[in-house]
C-alpha cells in the first residue's frame, strides 16, 4: 500500500509539473494583413546573469514571464538581458509572408529562435557588434522574414543583450507594404541629411571666407549630429564599414561628447560670453573639458561606462547652454535672441532623445526623432 501511494504521488508530480512547464505563449491572431506593433502583445523575461540557455527559458513556468503593457518595452541601460517571446497564428487561408522588423539599430547582440511544433527550425545571430553580412535582410534595421502557414503556431523568441539602451521597438509587417513605408522613411531622412550636409557646406565657406571662429565650430557640430543620427539610424554602418562593427561603435562614443562639445565652444565665442558672462563661461569651459575627456575615455573605457556618461552629460550640457541664451539676452547682447530662438529646438530635443535614452521618459516616435527635428528646425 505505501510502495502504491509514492507511485501515485510521483505521477501526481509529474502531471503538475507538466501543467507548468506547458506554458502558453501570448498569441496574436493574424486575420488580415494589417500592420501590427507588437510591444504591447509580447511578454519578456530579465536574465539578470545572462546565462541562461535557450532550453532554460522555453521550459520557464508561465510566472515568470512578465506581459509587456507599452508599444515599444524600455529598460534604459541596464546589465541584464532580456528575453521576449510571442506566438503568431496565422487565420488566413493563404500563406502570409511577413516580416518582424527591430527598428533600432543600436542593439549589441540579437538572438532570433523560431520554433514550430516544439523544435527551432530557425536561428539567426546579429546585432551592431556582428558584420552587417550576418543579417538575414541587407538593411540598416534588424529584419526577420517569415512565412505563416494556415493555422500553424509558430512561437518566436528573441535574446537581447546590449550595453547601450535595451529598447525593443518592434512591428510585424507584411513584406510588400514594410517596402513601401520604408521608402518614404528613407525618403524623409534623405530630406534631412540633405539639409544637414548643405548646412555643413555653407558655414565651411563662410569660415573659409572670413575666417571667424564660430562658423568653425558650427562645421564642427553638424558633423558631429550627422556622425550621430546617420549612426543612430544605421546607414553609417551599412554603407561605410559594413564589415567594421568596432568602428561604428566608437564612432557612435565620439559622435556624442563632440556634439556637446562644439556646441559649448561654439555658445562661448557667439555670445562672447568671456566679456558678458565670465563665470557662465568658465562652466562651459569645465563643459568642454569634460567632453575631451569623455572622447579619450571612448578609448580606454568599457562601451557601456563610456556611453553612459556621454548620454548622461548631453542632458545637464543642454540646461546649461540653453540658459546661456536669455542670459546673454539679458545682458544686452544683440545676437543672443537669435540664438536663444533657434538652439532651444535643438537642446530641448537632445534633452528628450538624451531622457529616453536612460528610460526616464518613454520611447516613442516623437522621443525617438527629437533631435532630428530640433536640429533640423534650428
Amino acid at each position: 500500500m505505501p510502495r502504491l501511494i509514492v507511485i501515485v504521488l510521483a505521477l501526481f508530480n509529474l502531471f503538475f509539473v507538466s501543467l507548468v512547464c506547458a506554458q502558453p505563449l501570448s498569441t496574436i491572431d493574424l486575420r488580415d494583413n494589417a500592420t501590427l506593433s507588437l510591444g504591447s502583445y509580447i511578454e519578456y523575461f530579465e536574465d539578470r546573469e545572462g546565462l541562461r540557455s535557450f532550453e532554460e527559458v522555453k521550459n520557464l513556468s508561465s510566472s515568470a514571464w512578465l506581459l509587456s503593457n507599452v508599444n515599444t518595452p524600455s529598460f534604459g541601460y541596464t546589465d541584464s538581458t532580456y528575453w521576449f517571446r510571442f506566438r503568431l497564428l496565422n487565420h488566413l487561408p493563404v500563406t502570409q509572408n511577413k516580416i518582424i522588423a527591430i527598428q533600432y539599430a543600436l542593439l549589441d547582440r540579437i538572438d532570433f529562435f523560431q520554433v514550430e511544433k516544439g523544435k527551432i527550425v530557425k536561428r539567426v545571430l546579429t546585432g551592431d557588434t556582428f558584420p552587417f553580412s550576418q543579417r538575414p535582410i541587407r538593411h540598416r534595421d534588424f529584419l526577420f522574414p517569415l512565412s505563416l502557414e494556415q493555422s500553424e503556431p509558430v512561437d518566436i523568441y528573441f535574446r537581447i543583450r546590449t550595453e547601450g539602451s535595451t529598447q525593443l521597438p518592434i512591428t510585424l509587417w507584411e513584406a510588400q507594404e514594410f517596402t513601401w513605408a520604408d521608402q518614404d522613411e528613407q525618403f524623409v531622412k534623405t530630406l534631412y541629411y540633405g539639409l544637414m550636409l548643405a548646412l555643413l557646406v555653407y558655414n565651411l565657406f563662410l569660415f573659409i571666407s572670413i575666417r571667424e571662429r564660430p562658423y568653425l565650430y558650427y562645421v564642427g557640430l553638424i558633423a558631429s549630429v550627422l556622425v550621430l543620427m546617420s549612426g543612430m539610424h544605421g546607414f553609417l554602418f551599412q554603407y561605410l564599414y559594413p564589415q567594421s562593427p568596432a568602428i561604428h561603435n566608437m564612432s557612435m562614443l565620439i559622435a556624442v561628447p563632440s556634439a556637446v562639445l562644439f556646441a559649448a565652444v561654439f555658445s562661448s565665442y557667439f555670445l562672447r560670453l568671456e566679456s558678458v558672462a565670465p563665470r557662465l563661461n568658465s562652466l562651459l569651459n569645465a563643459i568642454v573639458v569634460v567632453c575631451l575627456l569623455c572622447i579619450l575615455g571612448a578609448f580606454f573605457l568599457p562601451y557601456n561606462t563610456s556611453t553612459r556618461i556621454s548620454v548622461f552629460l548631453a542632458i545637464p550640457a543642454s540646461f546649461i547652454i540653453m540658459f546661456t541664451g536669455p542670459y546673454a539676452w539679458s545682458k544686452g547682447q544683440t545676437s543672443a535672441r537669435y540664438f536663444t530662438l533657434s538652439w532651444v529646438f535643438l537642446l530641448t530635443g537632445a534633452v528628450i532623445f538624451a531622457s529616453s535614452k536612460f528610460g526616464f521618459i518613454p520611447r516613442n516616435m516623437f522621443t525617438e526623432h527629437a533631435f532630428n527635428w530640433g536640429s533640423a528646425l534650428e
